[in-house]
């Protein structure tokens, strides 16, 4: 009786109350999915490239004998991808800050494009390797601007569940990834599909982000304020987007004012190191993601496929 009685003061007091705020913001326009749906492409994309890579690995150990892939050929047709990647997102920095997040995002598709047919027609393991080294950079590309995108475009109520959808469509191209692997894997060159087929999302986000708008922040950052209000009215689907513009204008105050006492390039990093709190903050981000990696989950993500 007590659990119910409490379970009851509960629905009341929150579960009503919970109910009714997301009535209220499960009104997204149309628009803004449509964005983050394209932006999260990236994300799908870079799942895919993961989960077909056993697949496609264990195929040209079968079928290419001619191509003599000894181990350390095949490390480096899967790590070239990695380290390209790398590249990729330090290089997509400039690119963001320079041309934008919807050019970033739509050279990344590009070269995607490009890159999975590169890797379907090669004709030996070198430029296989080419076209997955392409494939990283561009990954690189996309997994670092595709969040900062949505991040830039959504309601700030919304950042954080929508943000997080990269990362869902991260572990849903891995699964689909291999479900590819295994549908291919009876089909003579089975692997050149496997491969290949990364063309149809990436030149669906190439195409959807010709429609897309650009970020309103960096418009607004770029001195471009009236865009960025013509752009939150448009996705948003309401005219009163004073208060978001406010918002971005103290943001935009507060990272002058941040360059002017820290400096710019590599003396603000520096000066930010400095900070106890943004160092400790920096070394528990690293090491996180160095652990990560650290415990071998590549190793079993792309070696899986060759497992005896």
């Amino acid at each position: 009786w007590s659990l119910r009685q409490s379970w009851e003061s509960f629905k009341l007091s929150y579960y009503n109350e919970y109910k009714s705020y997301l009535r209220l913001k499960m009104s997204l326009p149309l628009k803004t999915m449509l964005l983050v749906f394209t932006a999260v492409l990236g994300g799908f994309l870079f799942g895919y490239d993961t989960g077909v890579m056993s697949g496609a690995l264990v195929e040209l150990g079968d079928e290419k004998k001619d191509w003599d892939l000894t181990d350390w050929k095949k490390e480096l047709i899967v790590s070239s991808a990695i380290w390209a990647c790398a590249v990729g997102a330090a290089i997509s920095g400039v690119l963001n800050n320079f041309f934008g997040r919807k050019v970033t995002m739509m050279a990344g598709g590009s070269v995607l494009t490009v890159a999975s047919f590169i890797m379907a027609v090669a004709p030996n393991w070198g430029i296989l390797t080419l076209g997955r080294a392409l494939d990283g950079i561009a990954i690189g590309f996309v997994s670092m601007t595709g969040p900062l995108y949505i991040a830039e475009q959504v309601p700030s109520d919304w950042r954080g569940p929508l943000t997080v959808c990269n990362q869902l469509m991260i572990t849903i191209g891995i699964l689909c990834g291999s479900i590819i692997a295994g549908l291919f894997e009876p089909v003579t060159d089975g692997w050149r599909w496997m491969l290949g087929l990364s063309c149809i999302p990436s030149t669906i986000m190439t195409i959807m982000f010709i429609i897309m708008p650009k970020s309103a922040r960096w418009l607004y950052f770029k001195g471009q304020k009236e865009e960025a209000k013509r752009v939150l009215i448009m996705i948003r689907g309401t005219s009163d987007v004073t208060q978001e513009l406010d918002e971005i204008a103290l943001d935009y105050e507060r990272m002058n004012e941040n360059e002017a006492i820290g400096g710019r390039g590599f003396q603000r990093i520096v000066n930010m190191m400095k900070n106890k709190a943004v160092r400790r903050a920096l070394i528990l981000g690293m090491n996180l993601q160095l652990f990560q990696q650290l415990s071998g989950i590549n190793s079993v993500m792309y070696g899986r496929g060759g497992a005896d």
